[in-house]
């Protein structure tokens, strides 16, 4: 009885202390939460003008096209960086006027309705095909004239081979191919079902309400004669409810989704497939766990899992365990599906092939037949690119010291000569902004590119290495917004602060804090 008399006290006291610690916090100022909020990115991207060059490689590899972001809207640029030119890669507002008349729709120049294009085959660059409102245009970019079509194409989804005379698809659950015509489609697999499909997963409530099909999860060889693609097995998980209120009628989804704990969880395999003979062979290895980060999975349009290399003689792959503590770099049979470790690492944490877990790809690469590996490792607590031999011994190490490397952007084989981003390596600079470097195999000649630390990287680089494209660390100085936009703000840019800290018994460790423009 005592013991509950002094519990309804204390409950009591509580009750009473509540209302006064809430008045001494100060309210709310309406004002400075819709200043902050004017600061989220989807309030501020249509405020920054040429903030990002993302570059679209055209034939021979030594000019790019890319989307560029105005104060009044796009426009589509192309460059030519060994003539160190720049110039619009069409007139926009001609486009515009040619698309009016043939789509019967007002269009304006610096509003047009797509973001993508592909040049048509044969054109010399003249010709240019994309998909808007729900048709198919063709614009020819010289003449200035524009051709619609009925319909779209056909929207499945599909991957075309490399000598562009084919394409592969997923069909109630199994892998196809047809021409690029459309016509002649083959089935190369008979043993898809739901939750255990070849290429893709069970379809998630975003894309069901959306009615968007996956991209499959594949890779041609260089050659067009095999297919690698994931056979994801999902039976069994444990399914998540989902529901949307937005209709009258709400709507029930679910879909595999496995939690911490569970025994079951979605786990793939990988197949190689040979087009002609539809010979399908498993690789011999326990399936392994989906991972979100760096291992598997998709990086923008390329399933970053598997690597063809020889002409598509030889397949390599990264098997990881659950949670990623331990990933293995293999070489595959692709007679039998055997499977040949080559090197790995084991943390008792997890292992990361790429800092950046959420749009980084894998850095590794397999060179000179197979000869030598470049492998990315935090083994010494850095994160930094190690060559092996074919088979797993070290060699040397290709990058050492007290600062990280980002991204394996690209390697000459003939020189042997490797590009990457990195941070943290030269003294001063802000830890977050990464450089672009270029080292030999061995381990020498490092040097940064560009001649500016301050800059990142961005886009994939040509296949020879020639050229990069670099975007500036600050876009303007200082930031300031006169038009259309929200009344008369200007935010000036901030430079971050970058405290230091030294772990027990460790080196120091960089961070970077950046206090927001408008407080």
């Amino acid at each position: 009885m005592k013991t509950r008399t002094w519990l309804l006290q204390a409950l009591g006291l509580l009750v009473l202390a509540g209302p006064a610690s809430a008045q001494d916090r100060p309210a709310m100022d309406v004002n400075r939460y819709t200043r902050a909020e004017r600061l989220l990115g989807w309030h501020t991207d249509d405020l920054i003008a040429g903030d990002a060059v993302v570059p679209n490689w055209m034939a021979g590899g030594n000019r790019f096209w890319y989307r560029n972001r105005t104060v009044d809207g796009t426009d589509f640029v192309v460059v030519d960086p060994v003539r160190a030119t720049r110039a619009p890669l069409f007139d926009r507002h001609r486009l515009a006027a040619a698309l009016s008349l043939a789509g019967d729709t007002a269009f304006v120049g610096n509003k047009l309705p797509f973001t993508r294009f592909d040049f048509v085959e044969g054109s010399g660059e003249g010709r240019i095909h994309f998909d808007a409102l729900k048709k198919g245009f063709t614009c020819d970019i010289r003449a200035y004239t524009c051709v619609v079509g009925d319909t779209l194409a056909d929207p499945t989804p599909f991957v075309r081979s490399p000598d562009g005379t084919r394409e592969a698809f997923i069909h109630e659950h199994d892998l196809w191919i047809r021409s690029v015509t459309g016509t002649d489609s083959v089935r190369l697999t008979e043993d898809g079902e739901e939750f255990w499909a070849y290429g893709i997963t069970a379809a998630r409530p975003s894309e069901l309400v959306a009615g968007r099909a996956q991209r499959p999860v594949l890779q041609w060889s260089p050659d067009s004669r095999r297919i690698a693609v994931q056979r994801m097995d999902e039976r069994n998980v444990g399914l998540m409810p989902l529901y949307s209120s937005t209709h009258q009628r709400p709507r029930l989804y679910t879909y595999p989704y496995s939690l911490p704990g569970d025994t079951v969880i979605p786990r793939f395999d990988i197949h190689i497939v040979e087009v002609e003979s539809r010979s399908n062979v498993r690789v011999a290895l326990d399936p392994q766990p989906y991972l979100t980060f760096t291992a598997t999975g998709m990086r923008d349009s390329t399933w970053v899992t598997v690597k063809w290399k020889g002409g598509g003689e030889r397949l390599y792959f990264t098997h990881a365990s659950r949670g990623a503590k331990s990933i293995t770099l293999y070489e595959a049979d692709l007679a039998t599906g055997g499977a040949r470790p080559i090197v790995g690492d084991t943390l008792a944490t997890h292992v990361e092939l790429n800092l950046d877990i959420v749009g980084g790809a894998p850095n590794w690469d397999v060179l000179n037949g197979g000869r030598d590996v470049i492998w990315f490792s935090e083994r010494d607590g850095w994160a930094h690119l190690y060559r092996y031999s074919g088979d797993g011994v070290l060699k040397n190490r290709i990058t050492a010291g007290a600062w990280t490397v980002g991204d394996l952007v690209g390697v000459d084989e003939s020189s042997g000569r490797i590009w990457f981003t990195a941070r943290g390596r030269e003294a001063g600079r802000i830890p977050t902004m990464r450089a672009f470097y270029s080292v030999n195999l061995d381990g020498t000649g490092l040097s940064l590119l560009g001649g500016r630390t301050r800059t990142i990287g961005s886009g994939p680089p040509p296949t020879d290495g020639s050229s990069w494209t670099r975007t500036p660390a600050r876009t303007c100085r200082p930031c300031r917004w006169s038009g259309t936009g929200p009344a008369g703000w200007f935010a000036p840019w901030r430079r971050p602060t970058c405290p230091f800290s030294r772990t027990r018994g460790g080196p120091r460790r960089g961070s970077s804090s950046t206090r927001p423009a408008m407080a």
